[in-house]
């Protein structure tokens, strides 16, 4: 979702040529780069602003406020003692996340709930300090401890404002780290809300948490790409490792990468990790939304992307440079360009570009959401990129004077011990790389694991369609009847 999470920065060290060069590989959930158009089966909302405090830790700034985003809409409540229905926003804008989660809705229009969606800090129009929101002076506010608060805080006040609804049960949503606060909201504030239902929400991603020898975000996205057949992983590695001779012949190379690429601008020596990278994210963002149907959700691609991509890929044994690049350029293209709306060259700058959201993102990344993702060129069809903890650190105090808190999740959070809590669903889809850092098995009888057999990034969040698998529409069955339980 920009489901999003979900979302992560990996710092990884590439060695070639002679020397090391720091790169990000920003696997992370980014449909809120912009606002795509909307289902037509999502009513239109009401937005409004809620004046949250900046500081919910301190007194000393007691009166400091913000205006916080949320959108509402009441086309299925049913009045007195219905149910609503939260999404806990996470990183981007709020917009995004309420045109891709089309599942609350059906499950209202079942309920009669009242929707609402709420904006995270620093993301979208919710910025605390306006345009100075990210100096060193201002952006130390932004964590998910204030943004939980801001959620529990308004949700508490709106009903208490509205007498129709001081009985009414809330039932808190998310997608990728939207689940992930789902899931924590219902940890730290269950006086608030009844039940969770946390899809893709990746709460054991985090340094020391991730089991050892356990399956890889790199390796599910690679295996994704195995299931349409053994040629596309295997083509792609190859076309990754010959980059890489093709970037130390100097510049014959270069140029050869720019024109097979057909890169907007000539690439340069120190741009090299920028294509890998470019390429990279290609490849796993079609993993990570390898959706049975057409979607509009980060690019707007075909259904099942990741086997449209592999077409380029399948009974064809490239022998040349040349073929490799074409290849690859084609198949990365189906995330990139499908419509071909995109222009007729590849920017490799513009998917690696900062904007405010990636800025805010990559501050959290640097703080609490520490959560490692490296390849190894073997299990997986990337180059080697081993996570290095040192370098994170070193990135992290040169860009914003901060030192990251690995452990401060185990604490903060719960780590693995969340078997006190209750009245949470965790959904994983085997397709999302992100599964391996997921709840995958039921830590309770009210602390439930659903897995979707065909399922990408929080699938069972959009809209329902025709074109669903089975698997994922028995998930949303299940949900629904766990959601009456708590509701009952």
């Amino acid at each position: 979702m920009k489901a999003c999470l979900l979302v992560v920065v990996a710092l990884v060290l590439f060695s070639s040529l002679g020397e090391s060069k720091r790169r990000f590989s920003r696997f992370k959930d980014v449909s809120t780069r912009r606002v795509k158009s909307r289902d037509q089966t999502i009513p239109t909302p009401d937005e409004f602003f809620f004046a949250n405090l900046v500081d919910h830790y301190s007194f000393v700034h007691p009166t400091q406020t913000y205006q916080m985003r949320y959108l509402v809409t009441d086309a299925y409540y049913l009045g007195k003692g219905y149910p609503i229905f939260f999404y806990a926003g996470n990183e981007g804008d709020i917009y995004s996340f309420y045109n891709n989660t089309g599942f609350m809705f059906t499950l209202a229009s079942e309920f009669g709930a009242l929707v609402v969606f709420a904006e995270h800090r620093y993301y979208g129009e919710s910025l605390p300090f306006g345009n100075q929101s990210y100096t060193k002076e201002n952006i130390g506010y932004l964590t998910s401890e204030q943004a939980m608060a801001d959620y529990a805080v308004f949700i508490s006040d709106y009903k208490a404002q509205k007498p129709e609804l001081s009985e009414s049960k809330v039932v808190v949503f998310g997608g990728s780290y939207g689940g992930m606060l789902a899931s924590w909201l219902r940890m730290r504030y269950p006086n608030v809300f009844v039940g969770a239902l946390a899809a893709s929400a990746p709460i054991w991603q985090f340094e020391g948490q991730m089991p050892r020898g356990g399956e890889q975000f790199s390796e599910v996205a690679t295996r994704d790409f195995l299931l349409s057949g053994p040629e596309c992983p295997t083509g792609i590695r190859a076309g990754f490792e010959e980059i890489m001779i093709q970037a130390g012949r100097g510049q014959p190379g270069l140029d050869l990468l720019t024109e097979q690429f057909m890169l907007c601008s000539p690439l340069q020596s120190d741009q090299v990790y920028d294509l890998v990278s470019f390429l990279e994210n290609g490849y796993v963002y079609m993993a990570m939304t390898d959706y049975p149907s057409a979607s509009n959700f980060l690019q707007p691609m075909p259904a099942w992307p990741v086997d449209v991509s592999c077409q380029y890929w399948l009974h064809k044994k490239p022998t040349s440079p040349e073929e490799l690049f074409t290849a690859m350029r084609l198949s990365v293209g189906v995330y990139y360009n499908y419509t071909g709306e995109a222009g007729s060259c590849f920017d490799i700058n513009e998917d690696i570009s900062s904007n405010l959201g990636d800025q805010a993102w990559n501050y959290q990344a640097c703080t609490e959401m520490i959560m490692p993702v490296q390849t190894n060129g073997k299990t997986d069809m990337f180059l080697p990129a081993p996570w290095i903890y040192s370098d994170y650190v070193t990135y992290c105090q040169e860009t914003f004077d901060v030192t990251p808190r690995p452990g401060w999740t185990d604490i903060s959070f719960w780590g693995h011990q969340i078997s006190a809590a209750s009245n949470i669903i965790f959904s994983n889809g085997m397709l999302d790389p992100w599964r391996p850092g997921g709840v995958t098995y039921n830590i309770s009888s009210s602390v439930t694991a659903i897995i979707i057999q065909h399922g990408a990034h929080h699938l069972d969040l959009r809209t329902p369609l025709p074109s669903d698998p089975l698997s994922v529409q028995m998930a949303r069955s299940q949900e629904t009847e766990i959601i009456r339980s708590w509701l009952e």
